[in-house]
């Protein structure tokens, strides 16, 4: 029994830290991301968005609630991280950035170390980004809470993204290069509001959209990274559970050995079987002279 109360504990163990195992994230400069709720696009190593981080850990999927700040991020193919929320009057509020990723350098390939990383302050977090398409699967982005750089001369904020991110997925248009880079002609949808809000505390503005045309590239549901977990919470748990069953059935087993030898050992224990302990003696045969 002692082993297998020792055994339980060791998987109960290897269950938590199994839950707890977390990659780190990192900014364009190189610092670790200290939040909790920050967690790989991907579990699976051959995957590039394994690479790109989102904040994926948050209690309530997209657009269940009114509070941004509740909404895990929906892990875009372009590796971009898309925020759903609700506005009060029911419609549908989206904000996306460039966020972080796994590898401290971001000159390797495996981050989107072209997109939104031209100043300081763009290396040091995450950058809020706008497509030029109103749509999560847009070609082009502007870096920051406006769209403006999709139509002005002025094109440095302005980036590029490949459908898919595979490696280096993204060319600015502002960095210095003898190719030239065709970006496609903007056209507004009229079916697309966006809306800048200003907070009152420090001044940072906000831009949405609202009602947007929300393409297949967008992915629904839990992210890669909770379904992993949900599985191997799963597995672990079964686990415990069958192991538990043995633990009881040791005890019960042990239990009866315990009961059986305090019979043999105790005279006055009774068992059941005994008629003779429980009545007295056998009865005798009468003599012959009371028989007559």
């Amino acid at each position: 029994m002692f082993r297998a109360a020792r055994l339980l504990q060791a998987l109960v163990y290897f269950a938590t830290c199994t839950t707890l195992v977390i990659a780190t994230c990192y900014t364009p400069d190189g610092n670790a991301v200290q939040e909790d709720d920050v967690a790989p696009c991907s579990n699976d190593p051959s995957d590039p968005l394994s690479h790109i981080c989102c904040i994926t850990n948050r209690p309530k999927a997209s657009g269940t609630s009114t509070n941004a700040s509740e909404i895990r991020d929906t892990c875009l193919p372009n590796g971009l991280c898309q925020n759903e929320s609700l506005l009060e009057d029911g419609s549908i509020y989206l904000q996306w950035g460039r966020n972080w990723c796994t590898n401290p350098d971001w000159s390797t390939g495996q981050c989107l170390d072209d997109v939104c990383t031209r100043t300081a302050g763009e290396k040091a977090g995450l950058v809020r980004v706008i497509p030029c398409s109103g749509k999560n699967s847009s070609l082009t982005w502007c870096c920051g809470d406006s769209d403006s750089c999709c139509t002005s001369t002025d094109q440095t904020d302005l980036v590029s993204l490949a459908p898919t991110f595979t490696t280096a997925a993204a060319t600015s248009t502002s960095s210095a290069s003898s190719s030239t880079l065709t970006i496609p002609e903007f056209t507004p949808d009229t079916s697309i509001i966006v809306t800048t809000r200003t907070s009152s505390s420090d001044g940072a503005s906000q831009t949405g959209i609202e009602n947007p045309q929300v393409t297949p590239a967008e992915t629904s549901g839990l992210p890669r990274g909770a379904k992993a977990g949900i599985a191997i919470g799963a597995v672990v748990g079964a686990v415990v559970f069958v192991m538990l069953g043995v633990w009881i059935s040791k005890a019960m087993a042990w239990r009866r050995d315990v009961y059986a030898a305090r019979a043999q050992n105790d005279p006055n224990h009774y068992t059941g079987s005994d008629m003779e302990g429980l009545y007295g003696q056998h009865p005798q045969k009468l003599p012959p002279s009371l028989t007559q």
